[in-house]
Formats: structure tokens, C-alpha cells, sequence
């Protein structure tokens, strides 16, 4: 038998047979099999042992952001004919290690230390500033016309799910990347489909940043610990040749 199969066994048996907190169990026994504590992390999402598939498939998608037809289909069947195949647990246990990978409030198991009783002081979080730059065309910047509009995170996922490429990284390298870019003065237009637009987005951010590969990292990573979200001037870009060389992801 397989690891996977065992997990599968494991997390079925945990479930029951009326299967409650598929969830739950899962990231319970991935961080586990990964020696990390993912009870504050369970308590502060709101994630129990009692959530029935519905429960969880809002999880899903209202707080890791999987927005897609085969994810609301895939458990709302199950739910339906009151039957949950090997399958389901699969992509729970495959969700959970997301989870657990990309340390969502996650820590790992403290050592024990007999010797050391007095508690050091924490240091505070130390914030940086980084940028988001995103392509989009005129007409999606239509709500965002104002240069230095502060902006609110569901804005600012709104604004990355319509991106045609992305890339963050500090301010300071992204100054140097727009020299790079084929930037130009022309007005904005607001209406057109076919204007390529760049729109630098300044954040601050408590966490180390990291090279993203895809929207739905870039969008758990500002979720948590960003603050502050200002978009600079915004652009008109005369060409998007060259820009994946400068390190933007095409969506």
C-alpha cells in the first residue's frame, strides 16, 4: 500500500462515515506527518472537526481563493448523492499540504529545553516595502484612474485576477525594472480593450518575500501581513515584448 493510500485510510477513518471535518483531519494529519502545530492556525480560520463539506468547500474558496467550477461541482455531487469516493479525500489531503507547505500561520513543533525557563523578548516584525506590478489594459483601470489611490486587498486581487502579467519584488528593483520597460506618456484611455496599461502597486509587507509562480501564491501571500496597498503613476505601455525577461509572469 501506498503513502498516499494510507493518508487516504487515515483521513477516512477520522471523517466517519458521515464525513465531518474533512478538512480539519486532513491538514491535522499532514502537519503531523510534517512535525508542525496547526492548531492556532485551525482555531483562528474557523476550521473544525464539525464542518460538513459545504462548510469546507467555502473554505476553499472564500479564504485560499480557489475560485473555480470543478472545485464547487467536484463536493456539492458528492454532498448530493451522500457519497464520498477515495478521490475527494485525495484532493483534501493535496489542499492540506498547500496549506501546510506554504505555512499558513503554521509553526513547527517547539523543542523541548529543560534548561532554558526565561522567556526572550520577540522582536517586532520588521516591514518592507515592496511593489505588485501588474499589465492591464485601459478599460480595467477605469475605477483606479487616480494616481496614489489607496486601494483595499479585495481591490487588489480583483485588480491581479484580471492582470495579463504580474511580478512583485521591492520597490528599489522594481525602479530599477521600470527604466528597462517601453513606457511611454500617451493619455490612458479608459475605454480601450487593446491599451496595455502598467500599474505599480506599493505594499508593505512583514513577511519574506518569495518568487511567485502563480496568481493564487502571490494572492495567499499578500493576504497575509500586507498593509497599505497605493498605486504609483500609472503608464501607458508602448510594447510588452521583453517582459517576461524582466522577470513578469504571464497569466
Amino acid at each position: 500500500m501506498s503513502k498516499i493510500d494510507d493518508l487516504v485510510n487515515k483521513l477516512e477513518q477520522e471523517a466517519g462515515k458521515a464525513p465531518k471535518g474533512v478538512l480539519y483531519h486532513a491538514v491535522k494529519i499532514v502537519a503531523d506527518e510534517q512535525r508542525k502545530n496547526a492548531d492556532n492556525f485551525l482555531s483562528s480560520s474557523s476550521i473544525t472537526a464539525n464542518d460538513s463539506l459545504n462548510k469546507d468547500r467555502n473554505t476553499f474558496i472564500n479564504k485560499f481563493g480557489f475560485h473555480n467550477k470543478f472545485l464547487k461541482t467536484f463536493i456539492v455531487n458528492s454532498v448530493s448523492f451522500q457519497f464520498v469516493s477515495k478521490e475527494i479525500y485525495e484532493y483534501f489531503l493535496l489542499v492540506a499540504y498547500f496549506i501546510v507547505s506554504s505555512d499558513f500561520d503554521l509553526k513547527a513543533e517547539p523543542k523541548q529545553d529543560t534548561e532554558k525557563t526565561t522567556t526572550e523578548p520577540q522582536e517586532q516584525p520588521a516591514f518592507k516595502n515592496l511593489t505588485l506590478a501588474l499589465i492591464l489594459n485601459g478599460k480595467e483601470t477605469k475605477d483606479i484612474a487616480q494616481a496614489e489611490t489607496p486601494l483595499d486587498l479585495e481591490q487588489v486581487k480583483d485588480l491581479l485576477d484580471k492582470a495579463s502579467y504580474f511580478l512583485c519584488t521591492s520597490q528599489q528593483e522594481m525602479s530599477e525594472i521600470q527604466t528597462k520597460l517601453t513606457l511611454d506618456n500617451r493619455e490612458i484611455d479608459h475605454d480601450s480593450e487593446q491599451q496595455q496599461v502598467f500599474v505599480p502597486i506599493q505594499f508593505k509587507q512583514d513577511k519574506p518575500l518569495k518568487t511567485f509562480a502563480t496568481k493564487l501564491e502571490l494572492t495567499h501571500y499578500i493576504r497575509h501581513g500586507s498593509s497599505e496597498f497605493k498605486i504609483e503613476t500609472m503608464q501607458c505601455l508602448a510594447q510588452i515584448t521583453g517582459l517576461t525577461k524582466r522577470g513578469f509572469i504571464r497569466t
